[in-house]
Order: structure tokens, then sequence, then C-alpha cells
């Protein structure tokens, strides 16, 4: 009772924006794993077939967003704003929100009146497509919201919200498809049942973002907005290219089972990216506001300690990647696991691609983000085409984790031409990278001896178990750093 009534009193002691933080980065782990513990349902309600059409609807979505919304629905892009705009940010949301309504009606226009030479059969079926648009028009209100609370450490009623729509989502689309009797409509199902319960929450937002912004058009604050978004496209594309050309190339060049499989094999990697994401979702607003200020060692001493931690991590999914798949899905999927290393090395090197792009994007660097992606994309491509038809998902897994490489290399001399100063302490960071993908690719060989690999995980578990002082310590240490912040 005496420990509980201490951390209150230490909960009440803290600042809103440490708060907000703490709240923010824990609800965003545990609603996303909500969202990953739900696929051991569906990938046992859907065979890989109609997992595969799930997988390639996401491709096309992540493809067509960039053209649909005009990359603003990205963290870098709305946080420049949010920055820009201090005293203006309701006028600023439902501006972005009009040009991306605006953009998506083009888009989709134009999708419809190529399907008449192509077929009905282009890109995605109509019926998809038109899930898709759906999703365009009133998702972005809500992202745009929700960022909007980060920025301004407002966690209760965003929390809250998040919370119902994840469970309306997957609630609704597990009751949704087990009801279904049809099964070669499944995949069908799942989407527009998360569609349609995603729109229950973002609906009341949208027209919330209107009623209070009043702002349909404004030349100035759209000529900033248009000229930093639109140099970014090449740098959007290109990033859902990487996302999602493996999928989509798998299911044209091999089939939509091997497709299936490798979309269950990137959700481990999610397990790691959930809890990237939300850290990284405190850290903008932190290194936006510290870059103002010129305070670099701050940022440095926030952001090293979380990389070495998420390294930890990455590595402790991979050694249990086997354990994993059993979980996520029947037998048919347990061929992915020599898929897992190089995925999950890929999501860490994600990691230090948002720390140099956050950078950059305070910068307004938009060409040197662009070209690292687009040059990225196209070393993704071209491998994929000669890696996928050898080696299947597995060529697709490393190739993916070579065009991160290079990702970073270029990413890195970007941040190097924007900033003069250094704010980070860039060797470690490297040698951290270095290390985090050869104990990854380590780990492959653990698979052939599930002896050896529990022994691995004992120490990694014993090693925590004796450091776990000093990890507190360093968690307690970021949390009053924001707290001064």
């Amino acid at each position: 009772m005496q420990a509980a009534n201490k951390v209150i009193s230490k909960w009440r002691s803290m600042s809103d924006a440490a708060k907000a933080s703490i709240v923010f980065v824990v609800s965003s782990f545990l609603l996303k794993g909500i969202s990953f513990i739900t696929t051991p349902v569906f990938t046992r309600l859907i065979d890989t077939e109609q997992y595969g059409i799930i997988a390639e609807f996401n491709s096309w979505q992540t493809v067509l967003e960039v053209f649909a919304l005009l990359g603003l629905t990205s963290a870098g892009v709305f946080n420049v704003g949010l920055n820009d705009y201090k005293d203006r940010r309701s006028q600023y949301m439902s501006l972005a929100l009009t040009v991306c309504n605006i953009s998506t009606l083009i888009v989709f226009t134009v999708i419809m009146f190529l399907k008449i030479p192509f077929g009905s059969g282009f890109i995605l079926p109509t019926g998809l497509l038109a899930a898709m648009f759906l999703n365009f028009m009133i998702q972005p209100a809500q992202i745009f919201w929700m960022t909007r609370q980060r920025y301004e450490y407002k966690y209760k009623l965003a929390v809250l919200l998040t919370v119902l729509s994840t469970f309306l989502i997957q609630g609704g689309s597990i009751i949704c498809v087990m009801m279904t009797a049809d099964t070669n409509n499944l995949a069908a199902v799942k989407i527009w049942s998360g569609v349609l319960a995603g729109a229950v929450i973002s609906i009341p937002i949208y027209i919330y973002i209107y009623v209070h912004g009043k702002c349909f058009y404004e030349r100035d604050m759209l000529k900033q907005l248009l000229k930093f978004a639109l140099p970014l496209l090449p740098h959007y594309l290109a990033q859902h290219i990487m996302a999602g050309a493996d999928r989509i190339m798998l299911a044209n060049m091999t089939s939509r089972s091997e497709a299936g499989i490798y979309s269950v094999v990137l959700n481990i990697s999610v397990i790691a990216t959930i809890i990237w994401n939300s850290i990284n979702a405190s850290i903008v607003p932190y290194t936006f506001e510290h870059m103002n200020e010129k305070d670099y060692k701050s940022i440095n001493k926030m952001v090293i300690p979380i990389i070495a931690g998420f390294a930890c991590i990455c590595v402790i999914v991979t050694a249990a990647a086997p354990e994993i798949i059993w979980v996520l899905a029947p037998k048919e999927y347990q061929s992915g696991v020599y898929a897992v290393p190089p995925v999950v090395a890929m999501a860490f090197l994600s990691a230090l691609y948002n720390i140099y792009a956050n950078i950059e994007f305070y910068h307004k660097k938009s060409i040197y983000i662009a070209f690292a992606t687009v040059v990225s994309a196209a070393v993704n491509v071209g491998a994929n085409a000669l890696l996928i038809p050898l080696f299947g998902f597995v060529g697709a897994a490393y190739t993916t984790l070579i065009s991160y490489i290079v990702l970073i290399m270029i990413h890195y001399w970007g941040y190097r031409k924007a900033q003069k100063e250094r704010v980070y302490n860039d060797k470690l960071i490297m040698l951290m990278a270095l290390s985090g993908i050869a104990v990854c690719e380590f780990m492959n060989l653990l698979y052939l001896n599930n002896i050896v690999r529990y022994i691995v995980l004992g120490c990694i578990f014993i090693i925590a178990l004796i450091f776990r002082k000093k990890f507190i310590s360093v968690v307690v240490r970021q949390i009053e750093r924001i707290r001064a912040h």
C-alpha cells in the first residue's frame, strides 16, 4: 500500500509533458499489441490465400496513400506545421484535411477511369478500392487530431478514443469474419468491417476539425504546406514501395500464399516497431523543442539509451521467433522463421532512420529525405526482382534489410549536411547498428538447435534480471528529462 501511494504521489508531482509521454508510450504499445495479438485469430479463421489478398490490399494502400494523402499524415510533415503555426493549429488541421480530401478524390477518379480500359481487376477489385477510398477520406482526421494531442501533451481523451477505436476495429472484424459463411470473401469482410468500425470514431473527429478550424483555403498557409510536402512525395512513395513492393511482387511472382506467410513474418517485426513508434511519437516534439533551443546534448542523452534498449528488444524478439510464429499462426506459416532475423534487423534500422530523419524534418530538408528513400526503394525493387524468384519470401526479407542499410547511410549523409553541429554520438549509434544486425543474423544459426537457443534466451533473461535496477534508473532519468522540459 505504501509503495502504491508513493507511485501515485510521484505521478501527481510530474508535469503534464512527462505524464503524457509515459501514457502515450504505454497505451500505444498495449493497444497496438492488441492488434498484434489478434493475428493468431485471423490466421486460423482465414487461409493463406485470403490472407494474401489482405496483404495485397495493405500493400496497395501504402502505395496509393502517398498520392491520396500527399504524405500529410506523416508525423514529420504534420509536426512541422504544428511547430510553425503554434497559434493557428485548428485552422492548419482543417486546411490539411481539405487538401487530403481533394487529393483523394482526384486519385480515385483517375483509378476508376483507368479501370475502363484495363478491366475491373485493375490494381484491386472495385469493392476493395471503395473501402480504401472511404478510409482515405476520413482516417486523416483522427491521425491529425491524435498527433496534435501528442504534441500538446493532452492524453486523457486521446487515449480513451484510441482504446475505443482499437477495440471496435479488432473486435468488429473478428465477429464479422466468424459470422461469414462464404470463405471465399473473408478478406473483403475483414477489410470492410475494419474500415466501417474505424469510421465510428473518425467521422465525429472529422466534423469537429471543420467546426473548430473553419479553414478550407488560405493562400500563405497552403503555399507553405505544399512547398514542404510536395518535394517529399518521392520520399513517401519510395518509402511505401519499400514497405509494400515485396508483398506485391511475391503475390505476382510466386503466389499469394507466399505473400501471406511473409505478412505474418512482418507481423513479428511489428512487436519491435510498436515499441519504437510509441517511443518516437514522444521523441519528435521533444527533439523539435530542444533543437529550437540548440540543446543538442539533451537530445543525445535522451536518444542513446533508448536506441540501446530497443536493440536489446530486437535481439530478444529474434531469439524467440519460432515460438512467436507458433503462437501467431498454424503450421503452414512455420517456414517463415528464417525470414525473421533480417526483418527484425530492418525494424531496428528503421529506428535509426527516424532519429536522423527527425533532424532533417526539423530543417525542412525535403530533398535530402526524398533522395535517400528513392535510392533505397530502387535498390529494394531491383534486388527483389533478382532474389524473389530464387529464394521466395526469404529473399524478400534480405532485400528489405539491404535497402534499409542503404537508407541509413544516405540519411546520415543528409543529416550531416543539414546539421553542421553534431546532435548524436554517431560512432556509438553506428556500432550499435552493426552489432544489432550481426546478433540478429546469428540467431538464424540457433534456430537449428533449440537447446542452445533456450540457453541463450536464459542468459539474456538472467542479465536483464541482474541489471534491472540499472535499466529502471535509465528509464527514470529519461522521464525526468521530459519532466524538466
